[in-house]
């Protein structure tokens, strides 16, 4: 929520030529690619679908943590073994890419056919323990960054 403004001008270019015109003016708002990529497609989503609705179309992305993909080895380059192999998600393990479809299936089905411009977090509920504080992410990063 508080990126969304930040986010906007972006999510809202008119055109490929527009967008990285932004992102060549914002570095610094990139930096790092897959957060802010994720969160401009989350605000994108939430803005394009109230347009798309118009036409019958229904837009929502999903949140996934972390999955057993062969992206993860990026991951751990880039966040460390350590960390992510101990990453608190309260389910106790990383999802599977099925586990990740499973919610895609859903979301495109009859059974959401009254859901547009959400964002689903797959996460096996570390957000949730995050926003309530059951899950110190801030402390946990610090740990993890001293442990290395």
């Amino acid at each position: 929520m508080a990126n969304i403004a930040k986010w906007m001008p972006f999510v809202t270019s008119d055109g490929f030529a527009a967008g990285r015109a932004w992102c060549e003016a914002h570095p610094e708002d990139i930096a790092g690619g897959y957060a802010p990529s994720k969160e401009a497609i989350i605000i994108w989503t939430q803005w394009r679908a109230f347009e798309a609705a118009e036409h019958g179309i229904r837009i929502n992305v999903i949140s996934p943590g972390p999955t057993d993909t062969p992206m993860m080895p990026s991951f751990e380059a880039m966040a460390g073994k350590s960390f992510m192999d101990n990453y608190p998600i309260p389910l106790g393990r990383r999802s599977t890419p099925d586990e990740q479809a499973y919610p895609l299936i859903f979301l495109n089905s009859k059974a959401a056919s009254f859901v547009t411009g959400e964002n689903l977090i797959t996460d096996g509920g570390t957000m949730g323990a995050v926003m309530t504080g059951t899950i110190d992410m801030q402390a946990y990063v610090a740990q993890a960054l001293g442990a290395q």
